[in-house]
């Protein structure tokens, strides 16, 4: 006798019926995953990723992580972290002298004349260039205003001394006061318990199931042979022409 299914399935693809099955099944709903501890009280791991620079490796606390830490209450740094870079950077390129010389010229009909502002096909002009150093200046004051915010030991001058682009190691940036602590996760593990008057707490975070989660607990709740598919590389955005705004060190 045969199988009625696998009958089926032939009976309407013989029909013209399709089926579309997808390779690799969509994230589903959040999932909480404990990853460490005991107890009732949890301590939520928040993962924050994104592109900071086009080098394969981790745990780069510039620009824009510095930028999401000053909200936090406290502020821990790895021993061989590198902080700092408080800036904002525009990234553009501009390809006219290579089109040039293979022949080809880009045009673009535009409904106001600063509409292509920043085009990767021709030089930018003074006029777009105060317009641009105008938004990073403003983005810039934004930066300063929420360090300000979240290091109140810190006066305006000093965060404005230390916010030049700079880079800083995790000791250097206590040094000046832009981090709390230097310490690992496990330690800032136990200053959220501390802060919430807790004694034990389970660790937490949460994913979705067949979402890569790139963090330091990855081989423990989400291991993934298509993590390589999950990278940005940063070059993409230097060829690709459009201007940039960004919170991160470009050296």
């Amino acid at each position: 006798m045969r199988n009625p299914i696998v009958a089926g399935v032939i009976g309407l693809m013989l029909s013209g019926c399709t089926f579309n099955f997808p390779l690799f099944p969509g994230p589903g709903p959040l999932q909480e995953m404990q990853v460490d501890g005991a107890g009732k009280a949890k301590v939520l791991l928040v993962e924050i990723s994104g592109m900071i620079s086009s080098q394969e490796k981790e745990g780069l606390g510039t620009s824009g992580g510095y930028y999401i830490a000053a909200a936090a209450d406290r502020v821990l740094a790895h021993p061989s972290s590198v902080t700092g870079s408080i800036g904002v950077i525009m990234l553009t390129v501009n390809a006219k002298g290579l089109l040039e010389k293979i022949g080809v010229e880009a045009s673009a009909v535009t409904s106001g004349p600063r509409k292509d502002m920043g085009s990767p096909f021709r030089t930018m002009t003074v006029e777009e260039r105060a317009i641009f150093q105008g938004l990073i200046d403003s983005f810039y004051q934004r930066f300063l205003t929420i360090v300000q915010e979240g290091r109140t030991n810190l006066q305006m001058e000093q965060i404005k001394r230390l916010a030049d682009g700079r880079i800083y190691t995790g000791e250097q940036a206590k040094e000046a006061g832009l981090v709390d602590e230097i310490g690992y996760l496990e330690d800032a593990v136990e200053v959220a318990k501390k802060q919430a008057g807790l004694t034990e707490a389970r660790v937490v975070t949460y994913q979705r199931p067949g979402e890569y989660s790139n963090n330091v607990y990855s081989k423990l709740v989400a291991p993934s042979g298509l993590a390589s598919l999950a990278e940005f590389d940063l070059a993409t955005v230097v060829r690709g022409g459009t201007p940039q705004f960004m919170y991160l060190w470009m050296p």
